[in-house]
Protein backbone atom coordinates (compact mmCIF):
# COMPACT_ATOMS: atom_id res chain seq x y z
CA UNK A 1 0.00 0.00 0.00
CA UNK A 2 1.60 3.42 -0.61
CA UNK A 3 -0.52 6.07 0.96
CA UNK A 4 1.15 9.50 1.04
CA UNK A 5 0.03 12.93 2.80
CA UNK A 6 -3.24 14.06 0.72
CA UNK A 7 -4.89 16.76 2.98
CA UNK A 8 -3.60 18.41 6.02
CA UNK A 9 -6.78 20.05 8.30
CA UNK A 10 -7.73 19.12 12.33
CA UNK A 11 -10.80 17.24 10.80
CA UNK A 12 -9.13 14.92 7.89
CA UNK A 13 -5.56 13.08 6.78
CA UNK A 14 -4.24 10.31 4.31
CA UNK A 15 -1.03 9.83 6.22
CA UNK A 16 2.05 7.55 6.09
CA UNK A 17 2.11 4.96 9.05
CA UNK A 18 5.58 5.77 9.18
CA UNK A 19 6.37 6.98 13.01
CA UNK A 20 3.86 5.01 14.76
CA UNK A 21 4.89 2.43 16.88
CA UNK A 22 1.58 0.49 15.62
CA UNK A 23 1.02 -3.09 17.44
CA UNK A 24 0.25 -6.07 15.13
CA UNK A 25 -2.90 -5.90 13.31
CA UNK A 26 -5.53 -8.14 14.56
CA UNK A 27 -7.98 -7.00 11.41
CA UNK A 28 -7.40 -4.73 8.80
CA UNK A 29 -10.30 -1.82 10.06
CA UNK A 30 -9.74 -0.66 13.43
CA UNK A 31 -9.88 2.94 15.16
CA UNK A 32 -8.03 4.81 17.56
CA UNK A 33 -9.12 7.90 19.69
CA UNK A 34 -7.02 10.77 19.87
CA UNK A 35 -5.38 10.98 23.73
CA UNK A 36 -2.76 13.04 25.44
CA UNK A 37 0.98 11.66 26.51
CA UNK A 38 1.00 9.85 29.34
CA UNK A 39 -2.32 7.79 28.50
CA UNK A 40 -2.22 4.00 29.22
CA UNK A 41 -1.53 2.56 26.08
CA UNK A 42 -0.63 5.40 24.34
CA UNK A 43 1.47 5.60 21.26
CA UNK A 44 3.09 8.60 19.68
CA UNK A 45 2.46 9.03 16.06
CA UNK A 46 5.57 11.66 14.48
CA UNK A 47 3.76 10.94 10.95
CA UNK A 48 0.89 13.29 12.64
CA UNK A 49 3.22 16.26 13.85
CA UNK A 50 1.00 19.53 13.73
CA UNK A 51 2.52 22.63 14.74
CA UNK A 52 5.35 21.17 16.44
CA UNK A 53 2.98 18.66 18.59
CA UNK A 54 3.03 14.87 18.73
CA UNK A 55 -0.09 13.18 18.44
CA UNK A 56 -0.50 10.49 20.83
CA UNK A 57 -2.88 7.78 19.85
CA UNK A 58 -4.79 5.49 22.42
CA UNK A 59 -4.85 1.16 21.59
CA UNK A 60 -6.90 0.03 18.52
CA UNK A 61 -10.28 -0.91 18.68
CA UNK A 62 -11.50 -3.45 16.28
CA UNK A 63 -14.44 -4.10 14.80
CA UNK A 64 -15.85 -7.02 12.07
CA UNK A 65 -17.65 -6.01 9.24
CA UNK A 66 -21.31 -6.85 7.75
CA UNK A 67 -20.56 -5.37 4.45
CA UNK A 68 -17.59 -2.73 2.54
CA UNK A 69 -17.96 -0.92 -0.93
CA UNK A 70 -17.43 1.83 -3.05
CA UNK A 71 -19.74 4.84 -3.52
CA UNK A 72 -19.63 7.11 -6.41
CA UNK A 73 -20.28 11.02 -6.55
CA UNK A 74 -19.73 13.76 -9.02
CA UNK A 75 -15.83 13.70 -8.83
CA UNK A 76 -15.27 11.00 -6.01
CA UNK A 77 -15.03 8.09 -4.95
CA UNK A 78 -15.90 7.06 -1.06
CA UNK A 79 -15.34 3.74 0.84
CA UNK A 80 -18.59 2.74 3.00
CA UNK A 81 -18.24 -0.01 5.77
CA UNK A 82 -20.94 -1.45 7.76
CA UNK A 83 -20.13 -3.16 11.23
CA UNK A 84 -21.49 -6.15 12.27
CA UNK A 85 -25.14 -5.89 14.07
CA UNK A 86 -23.60 -7.32 17.21
CA UNK A 87 -20.42 -4.94 17.53
CA UNK A 88 -22.45 -1.81 16.71
CA UNK A 89 -23.66 -0.79 19.92
CA UNK A 90 -19.72 -0.99 20.68
CA UNK A 91 -18.81 1.02 17.99
CA UNK A 92 -21.44 3.84 19.28
CA UNK A 93 -20.10 4.34 22.41
CA UNK A 94 -16.70 4.44 21.34
CA UNK A 95 -17.52 7.14 19.08
CA UNK A 96 -19.81 9.03 21.85
CA UNK A 97 -16.44 8.40 23.88
CA UNK A 98 -14.81 10.71 21.27
CA UNK A 99 -17.34 12.95 20.72
CA UNK A 100 -15.98 15.98 20.16
CA UNK A 101 -12.06 14.45 19.74
CA UNK A 102 -10.87 13.15 17.28
CA UNK A 103 -9.60 9.01 15.60
CA UNK A 104 -8.09 7.81 13.12
CA UNK A 105 -9.10 4.77 10.99
CA UNK A 106 -6.67 2.49 9.94
CA UNK A 107 -6.68 0.14 7.23
CA UNK A 108 -4.09 -3.31 7.49
CA UNK A 109 -2.26 -1.11 9.85
CA UNK A 110 -2.00 2.25 7.63
CA UNK A 111 -3.56 5.55 8.93
CA UNK A 112 -6.21 6.16 6.13
CA UNK A 113 -7.94 8.99 7.91
CA UNK A 114 -8.00 11.31 10.68
CA UNK A 115 -11.53 12.72 11.29
CA UNK A 116 -13.50 14.65 14.18
CA UNK A 117 -16.08 12.64 15.94
CA UNK A 118 -19.16 15.09 16.26
CA UNK A 119 -21.11 12.58 18.43
CA UNK A 120 -22.45 8.50 18.52
CA UNK A 121 -22.48 7.19 15.61
CA UNK A 122 -24.36 3.67 15.03
CA UNK A 123 -23.00 1.03 13.19
CA UNK A 124 -21.95 2.06 9.57
CA UNK A 125 -19.03 5.36 8.51
CA UNK A 126 -17.37 6.88 5.18
CA UNK A 127 -13.46 6.99 4.23
CA UNK A 128 -13.73 9.96 2.00
CA UNK A 129 -9.61 10.96 1.68
CA UNK A 130 -11.08 14.76 2.86
CA UNK A 131 -10.39 17.68 0.60
CA UNK A 132 -9.05 15.72 -2.59
CA UNK A 133 -10.68 12.57 -2.02
CA UNK A 134 -9.84 8.73 -2.88
CA UNK A 135 -8.55 8.27 -6.27
CA UNK A 136 -10.43 4.88 -7.27
CA UNK A 137 -7.75 2.60 -7.36
CA UNK A 138 -7.26 3.66 -3.50
CA UNK A 139 -10.57 3.65 -2.95
CA UNK A 140 -10.69 0.27 -4.19
CA UNK A 141 -7.79 -0.90 -2.65
CA UNK A 142 -9.47 -0.37 0.81
CA UNK A 143 -12.54 -1.73 -0.28
CA UNK A 144 -10.48 -5.07 -1.30
CA UNK A 145 -8.60 -5.15 1.85
CA UNK A 146 -11.96 -4.87 4.29
CA UNK A 147 -13.73 -6.91 1.68
CA UNK A 148 -11.42 -9.83 2.06
CA UNK A 149 -11.70 -9.57 6.20
CA UNK A 150 -15.99 -10.23 5.80
CA UNK A 151 -16.72 -13.81 7.05
CA UNK A 152 -17.24 -15.93 3.43
CA UNK A 153 -20.52 -16.84 5.19
CA UNK A 154 -21.85 -13.75 5.59
CA UNK A 155 -20.77 -12.98 2.26
CA UNK A 156 -22.98 -15.14 0.35
CA UNK A 157 -26.03 -14.98 2.16
CA UNK A 158 -28.60 -13.45 0.20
Amino acid sequence: MAWSVKSLSWSLLLVVMAGCQAPQVLSPLSFRAEVTKGTEGAIPCDSLQTRDRTIWLGPAVHFDLDYAGLLHGPGSTIVFYEIREEAQRRFGDFTERLSTGRMVIEVDGVIVEMKGVRGRQIGAGLIDGGHHGLSQAEAAEIVEILVNSIPKAKLEQP
